[in-house]
């Protein structure tokens, strides 16, 4: 089957719409504020994705220009931080120009969020409590489900629990329609186009399919595998977000520094669709000493599943890229 997302067009879409967006702003000023952009594109969720990566931006400068020299625990510091921190929120001032790469990262956000709701948030926050309590004002799509979990969270769930133990109802179609103020949105970037059997997916949508019917097409999709896909299931993700090389390999990865496509696609194919599980196994091969180390623990892991050539061939990957770490 095909990807689920295509990535690749997803991108040229949102960076087609946050082209639109600017574009769409006649005499658009040399700088934007916070307050301007609060309802800049229109696109609530992009609004505040655009601002979330603006303070996590800052919040990581911050601390990366700190001195070894003294001490930024000491209270009168951390007060003096907060005071300042609380200040300058109100003065953001952002270039025109860097507007457009802001809101294509904000906007594919934000169509991954509306559609996949659970796996994006175990992906972005990648199991940080502090992460999520800190972006939660930013979430605008799913305000109850999102309220939930961090009312899990404040009981002592860690985020993995809370998100995967949370339903997760059908979000406002209003908020996806906003995309066709600036491009016709085109539901086969998140529907595939062929489903097992070689039975095309166009033949049971509609011809010319609607915003509206965007959500329903996917969930036909995903009804035709399984009736309640886990989390793992929900993409296809030996393929979902995993582009390859115009050979037909993938290139080769870094694993101290694996993307959300990479993550997936070994998930998949070693542990069924448990990213966690892979998680803890890439923590435990990559603290071995040496190669040879690192491989014997691969080669002898109790619960790691190979099956097939794909299964090899993700083997063969991750080995390569393993051999580069040390």
């Amino acid at each position: 089957m095909e990807s689920q997302i295509n990535h690749r067009e997803l991108k040229a879409y949102c960076a087609e719409v946050a082209n639109k967006i600017l574009k769409g702003k006649e005499n658009h000023p040399k700088f934007v504020s916070g307050k301007e952009l609060l309802s800049w594109s229109g696109i609530q969720q992009a609004d505040h994705f655009v601002l979330a990566e603006i303070f996590d931006s800052w919040d990581e400068q911050m601390k990366n220009s700190r001195s070894r020299f003294f001490d930024y625990e000491d209270p009168e510091v951390l007060l003096a931080e907060k005071k300042y921190a609380s200040k300058l929120s109100f003065h953001i001032k952002v270039p025109s120009e860097d507007l457009v790469g802001l809101y294509e990262k904000a906007l594919e956000k934000t169509l991954v969020f509306f559609f996949f709701p659970d796996l994006f948030l175990l992906s972005e926050f990648e199991g940080s409590k502090e992460h999520f309590s800190r972006a939660f004002k930013y979430l605008k799509f799913y305000p109850d489900e999102c309220r939930d979990i961090q009312q899990r969270l404040d009981s002592g769930e860690d985020l993995k629990q809370a998100i995967e133990n949370q339903e997760f109802g059908e979000e406002d179609q209003a908020s996806i329609i906003s995309f066709e103020k600036y491009v016709p949105f085109d539901p086969e970037i998140f529907v595939p186009k062929q489903i097992p059997g070689n039975e095309p997916v166009r033949d049971q949508i509609e011809q010319e399919p609607t915003v509206g019917s965007i959500r329903d097409t996917q969930t036909k999709v995903f009804e035709k595998f399984k009736k309640t896909p886990s989390l793992g299931e929900k993409f296809n993700t030996d393929v979902l977000l995993h582009e390859e090389s115009e050979e037909g390999h993938s290139n080769v990865i870094d694993l101290r520094n694996l993307g959300l496509n990479e993550k997936l696609y070994f998930s998949k194919q070693f542990f069924g669709g448990n990213k966690f599980q892979f998680e803890e196994f890439l923590g435990l091969i990559l603290s071995a000493d040496s190669f040879h180390d690192a491989r014997e623990k691969f080669n002898t892991h109790p619960e790691l599943s190979l099956s097939g050539k794909d299964g090899m061939d993700a083997r063969n990957r991750f080995l390569s890229g393993l051999e580069l770490c040390f």
